[in-house]
């Protein structure tokens, strides 16, 4: 009997280890991920390009273990390829970090491209810490007053104007133009406006200078219509010539760079005016 009750003592004591045992498992670490914030905690990045540079500041927070990285880039639709702006693996202070991403209009205006391709910006930033912590924030990129798009003018396209003494000349109808009386100008050719909506003179830097549709539009919509007679008098046998003429005509805009002017004599001791140059539209 003594055996036996020693044997459910040991039994017992064993039962005891065993839950002991059991109850002393620790729990699953808590895991804290870390917190982001963009512009204070916007949710949209708005870049106005009438307002450039604009910033993006970001601010990473870990109030658990260690951060081990930060990834700053922007994510480009899907299937292309992100743009990345940042990767951070080493930190002075192990449990805060933060910068400032500046968006200047080169910047831009590279991205413009994609978006007018219908494909959709984000500013995204991914952080992570030492015990598996991680966070993920992406706000859209809203892009205000976009320009509008802008053609460039054509390539220019060489013309010659003639006039053999009191004909109506050949060329210049094209743009809207004609040949004005050159009575008691001696050595000039007097240029008028014809069939043009519009016809106005520019200096001879905006040849130039005015480089797309919407430029030269702009510029004939906002110059002084030449009505009168004379109208833009240009001087022959100059040595060259740097006169620019622009019209708008049957719903197309012209500007035009005289380069040369001369005068000889033809049939029946007439007159002929040559004018040749360069055109745009």
């Amino acid at each position: 009997m003594k055996k036996l009750s020693v044997y459910f003592m040991m039994l017992a004591m064993m039962m005891a280890v065993t839950f002991v045992g059991c109850s002393s498992d620790d729990p699953d670490p808590v895991v804290i991920d870390p917190t982001i914030t963009v512009n204070g905690g916007a949710e949209v990045l708005t870049i106005d390009l009438e307002a450039l540079p604009a910033s993006a500041v970001v601010a990473v927070v870990s109030e658990g273990a260690d951060l081990t990285s930060v990834k700053v880039f922007i994510k480009i639709g899907d299937g292309v390829e992100n743009f990345l702006l940042d990767e951070v693996t080493e930190f002075e202070d192990a449990k805060t970090w933060s910068n400032a991403y500046i968006f200047t209009e080169a910047e831009m205006l590279a991205y413009l491209p994609l978006i007018t391709e219908g494909l959709v910006l984000a500013f995204n930033v991914e952080a992570e810490t030492a015990d598996g912590g991680e966070k993920t924030v992406s706000l859209p990129i809203e892009i205000i007053n976009i320009p509008p798009p802008t053609h460039p003018l054509g390539e220019p396209e060489g013309f010659t104007w003639v006039r053999d003494g009191a004909t109506d000349g050949s060329g210049l109808q094209d743009f809207g133009l004609k040949f004005g009386s050159n009575a008691n100008r001696v050595w000039k050719a007097n240029l008028i406006k014809g069939a043009a909506e519009k016809f106005v003179q520019f200096t001879p830097a905006e040849w130039l200078t005015i480089t797309t549709k919407e430029q030269l539009e702009d510029a004939i919509t906002k110059g002084t219509d030449i009505t009168t007679n004379p109208g833009v008098i240009v001087d022959l046998n100059n040595a060259s010539e740097d006169i620019v003429l622009a019209t708008k005509y049957k719903d197309e805009y012209y500007i035009m760079h005289i380069t040369k002017a001369v005068s000889a004599t033809g049939g029946q001791d007439q007159t002929v005016i040559t004018i040749t140059g360069d055109s745009k539209k």
